[in-house]
């Protein structure tokens, strides 16, 4: 199955973009967004992933696949509230990450 991005890709007068959810399309333990948007990176300069403001597995992926991450939030305590845990979340996910790449890259002494 292809899992290339560049047949998704729609283009407009002022932005292209890949409408949809991915997980319709492709089996998530095959697919890796990172891979799959780096033949994307001499294309734009910029490519902006919206998600879901809960932390299911696409937006892990958008997460693993991500340079930056911007969290926008209401100014209310609930929404502060559960940006703070989101923002928990991703910080124990970044770890999780970097213990696994330190497993299997250990660093030469």
């Amino acid at each position: 199955k292809d899992l290339s991005l560049e047949h998704a890709i729609e283009k407009t007068r002022f932005f292209d973009l890949i409408a949809g959810r991915v997980g319709q399309e492709v089996d998530t333990k095959e697919f890796n967004l990172g891979k799959a948007l780096e033949p994307l990176k001499d294309v734009y300069d910029y490519v902006v992933i919206d998600t879901s403001p809960n932390m299911n597995w696409e937006t892990k992926m958008a997460l693993d696949a991500a340079d930056e991450i911007i969290l926008v939030s209401n100014p209310d305590y609930f929404s502060i509230s559960n940006l703070m845990t989101l923002i928990g979340k991703i910080k124990k996910e970044e770890k999780v990450g970097e213990e696994k790449q330190n497993t299997h890259h250990p660093h030469s002494s």
